[in-house]
């Protein structure tokens, strides 16, 4: 599947929906709708590639930037490096549980931070006993309740920040998560809570990167795509904005380096 992304806008969002519109042959009303959500907005999938290099070269006459790409090239975050036990040393990251895998700091491309989002709908059935006055009128008062079924609905909404770090080498990104991380490597740095050494981290990566390109729209982007909702038999629904926040990284990943280094590759 071949996609369409438009990273960044020429002009208003009223004036991009109304002319992009009859290019991607939508409702100005629904064009306008994913624009304003923010960029990068994706705006078209399709399996033809010939046809997604056509919509993108007219959306760029527009004036727009626009990000064409493969998205079978996109990495999912669970095949990601993950940074569970990480270390800085003087030129790169290194990971105490992968003692062969190191990510030297010359190879990021691109710092991405986010935020996962998962939602699940639970529910359990529960029995009890409820008084009944019929029953203890029929059987004279020996028997004064009935048995009754129900159900207990529990919603949850979590969410764990990220921060995915992009390669320069085209190999898979290294994702540090906010949660399931030792920051054992902050040492006196290291505070009291996964918010706080998270934002620690990333801190310090930065200082070490100055010139990386880094980039946070995603963890205030007004709408980010649910994925499948994944029903588990008759109690519960989930879903996550997991995948969508991968694709969308991928995209400004490339988008943000491409600005500073002209021989960024799409993903």
């Amino acid at each position: 599947m071949f996609a369409v992304a438009i990273t960044e806008l020429a002009g208003t969002v009223d004036d991009a929906a109304s002319a992009l519109a009859p290019v991607l042959g939508k409702a100005p009303y629904d064009m306008r709708l994913e624009l304003a959500a923010g960029v990068p907005a994706l705006v078209l999938t399709t399996p033809e590639k010939a046809r997604a290099a056509e919509i993108a070269a007219r959306l760029r006459a527009f004036g727009h930037r626009v990000l064409a790409f493969d998205t079978a090239k996109v990495v999912s975050s669970d095949d990601m490096t993950a940074m569970k036990r990480f270390r800085l040393d003087a030129a790169g990251i290194g990971l105490d549980d992968q003692p062969d895998k190191t990510l030297p700091f010359a190879d990021v491309l691109a710092l991405i931070r986010a935020v996962h989002r998962f939602d699940s709908d639970t529910r359990e059935p529960v029995k009890g006993k409820q008084f009944s006055a019929m029953r203890a009128i029929a059987t004279g008062g020996l028997m004064l309740t009935k048995s009754k079924t129900g159900e207990v609905r529990t919603q949850a909404n979590e969410k764990t920040g990220v921060l995915y770090l992009f390669r320069r080498n085209g190999e898979a990104p290294w994702i540090l998560r906010e949660t399931g991380t030792s920051y054992a490597a902050l040492g006196a740095d290291r505070g009291h809570s996964q918010v706080q050494n998270f934002g620690t981290t990333v801190r310090l990566l930065r200082e070490r990167m100055p010139h990386v390109p880094f980039d946070e729209r995603l963890v205030t982007m007004k709408r980010i795509r649910q994925g499948e909702a994944i029903a588990r038999p008759g109690i519960s629904v989930e879903s996550s904005t997991v995948p969508w926040t991968d694709l969308l990284a991928h995209v400004v990943a490339y988008a943000v380096a491409a600005t500073g280094h002209e021989t960024a590759r799409s993903p």
